[in-house]
């Protein structure tokens, strides 16, 4: 069983009630995992993100990714949102791009840390938090609160 933790935008109320279904009558591996790739679908169409021919396959610990990311942004928020969910333990990245990729590094959030704190550390300057939140606010809900263990993108500052 996978453990999939997210906000009630991305069709969570739709999981709960499929898992509820599946006590009161018993669901297949096939159909369970059906249900958990619709979801994961749906998390990503509800951050309006741009993946043309959407797939996502679904083994065990590990999620399949394909699809055409309009942009390097679009490309790994996808990734990062699979990968921050509980009981994940990789991403295979079958995504393409339609454009450049332009790669941001990846930070994985440690406990006590400020998106202050990381501006400072990535950019020499802790006024842009800013910047870091806007890369990542389909992961971020609230710039004040950052979740240990979780993926965030740092992207390179633009001239």
């Amino acid at each position: 069983m996978y453990i999939l933790e997210s906000d009630p935008r991305s069709g969570y109320n739709y999981l709960q009630k499929c898992i509820l279904l599946n006590k009161s009558r018993s669901l297949s591996d096939a159909e369970l995992n059906h249900i958990y790739t619709g979801f994961l679908q749906s998390m990503i169409i509800s951050s309006e993100l741009n993946i043309k021919h959407l797939a996502i396959d679904l083994k065990k610990d590990q999620i399949s990714i394909s699809g055409t990311a309009r942009s390097s942004e679009d490309k790994e928020i996808s990734l990062l949102l699979m990968l921050n969910l509980q009981g994940v333990a990789s991403v295979v990245d079958k995504l393409t791009l339609e454009g450049e990729y332009s790669a941001s590094k990846l930070h994985r959030i440690e406990m006590g840390e400020t998106l202050s704190l990381l501006a400072k550390a990535y950019y020499d300057d802790p006024l842009k938090f800013d910047i870091l939140y806007h890369a990542n606010d389909r992961l971020i809900k609230d710039p004040n609160i950052l979740l240990p263990g979780c993926m965030i993108r740092i992207p390179e500052l633009k001239d």
